[in-house]
């Protein structure tokens, strides 16, 4: 019962953070997420076996190899993007972060 009591109140906490942060950049949060899952699920098996042949190792460990690096690379270069467009959208006279920024 505790557990379920604990789950609920970081979720809360969670859905708190995401209402503090805005639904666009939450939005561009899950968009991010979806896409970097995307890559790791299409090209880990792509580029797997390429991975495998060049670093003579098996290709049941070269997918996820692969796919793991194919999403962190999507993560980072759209995580990047997600930043620039967050600060398009944001006034110029917003440059000092406040305490709801900070969480």
């Amino acid at each position: 019962m505790w557990l379920a009591v604990a789950v609920l109140l970081i979720l809360g906490v969670f859905i708190g953070m995401g209402a503090l942060r805005g639904g666009g950049a939450s939005g561009l949060g899950l968009l991010l997420l979806l896409a970097a899952y995307g890559a790791a699920v299409s090209l880990g098996p792509v580029l797997g076996p390429g991975l495998a042949a060049q670093l003579e190792i098996s290709e049941l460990l070269a997918i996820p190899l692969a796919g793991s690096a194919a999403f962190v690379l999507t993560y980072l270069a759209m995580g990047i993007a997600s930043t620039v467009v967050r600060r398009m959208r944001r006034p110029i006279w917003a440059d000092t972060p406040t305490l709801r920024d900070r969480l």
